[in-house]
């Protein structure tokens, strides 16, 4: 078994490979979004991206780095080794290398595993992670959508940038109805953060939804090979019991069925009912159960 190397994220090949990596150890894990990390420059700026190969082929890879749009002070890493290879070290050996430098203020090391996955929770713990909540993936065919019923005294204004003329009362619309767990510890996410992860994909679908002229609800993503990543979901909590939910994410939809995408995907933690309820109602299945997981530096 080789050492870790640095691999260019510039190359290509090395992108492809890094996929097919990664993979073949997560059955869940879609390629756009593993090579987002890699091409998204604006985003992940400093990302450092190690492999082990051996005979030439890699074997292994790893990368780390403080996205933008991340809580100041937290780092994410993400491991991954084909299966016929686990087990020998290799992971350990990335985690290793890339925690042995952490970028300047680091203050966590944030990553996940599929909870299908059945030795990677236990060894993230021997890394020293703790998991601290399970995510929801759930999907939704985008490619027969149904007509949602119009509500009273509701318009909705695409912007992908998310600019808006009354900025900062879509500001606060968008701090007041965070109910994530992150949110509730302190990490509440800005338009600007928002924002800086949905220039990557092939379309950035931002859609405000507003009961006579006010802002009322905020539904966010991009569309990146067919697939529509929902960021964001959230209704001003004076405007809740309306239908906005569904109606802000259902006409998101439509948006990013018009821009190409064939399904929508969307993460929520397990007990965040309020939004798991929306899903269902909007036609989502679970796909997986995904553990996220934080090292305290």
């Amino acid at each position: 078994m080789g050492h870790p190397v640095g691999l260019d994220r510039d190359d290509p090949a090395v992108r492809a490979e890094v996929v097919d990596v990664v993979t073949s150890r997560s059955r869940h894990a879609e390629p756009a979004y593993v090579e987002w990390h890699l091409i998204d420059r604006d985003y992940w700026p400093g990302l450092r991206l190690l492999g082990v190969r051996e005979e030439g082929r890699l074997i292994g890879v790893g990368w780390l780095g403080q996205g933008t749009g991340n809580t100041v002070g937290w780092a994410t890493e993400h491991v991954a080794v084909r299966p016929e290879h686990a087990r020998r070290g290799v992971g350990t050996a990335l985690h290793r290398a890339l925690t042995s430098s952490l970028p300047d203020g680091t203050t966590q090391v944030r990553g996940e595993c599929d909870d299908d996955c059945d030795d990677a929770l236990p060894a993230v713990r021997r890394w020293g992670f703790e998991p601290e909540q399970l995510s929801i993936r759930s999907v939704l065919d985008l490619t027969d959508l149904r007509p949602l019923p119009a509500l009273a005294g509701v318009t909705f204004e695409e912007s992908p940038g998310l600019r808006f003329a009354d900025q900062d009362c879509v500001e606060e619309v968008l701090r007041v109805s965070q109910t994530n767990p992150e949110a509730k510890r302190g990490s509440v996410r800005t338009l600007e953060q928002l924002a800086s992860g949905m220039g990557s994909g092939d379309a950035a679908i931002g859609l405000l939804a507003r009961v006579d002229g006010a802002p009322a609800a905020l539904c966010a993503g991009l569309v990146a090979d067919g697939v529509f990543h929902v960021f964001y979901t959230g209704v001003d909590p004076r405007f809740r019991g309306r239908g906005l939910a569904v109606a802000v994410k259902g006409t998101a939809h439509a948006v990013a069925a018009a821009a190409g995408a064939r399904q929508a995907s969307t993460e929520n933690e397990e007990h965040n009912h309020g939004i798991r309820r929306v899903n269902a109602e909007l036609g989502y299945v679970r796909q997986v159960g995904s553990h996220r997981v934080r090292l305290d530096v």
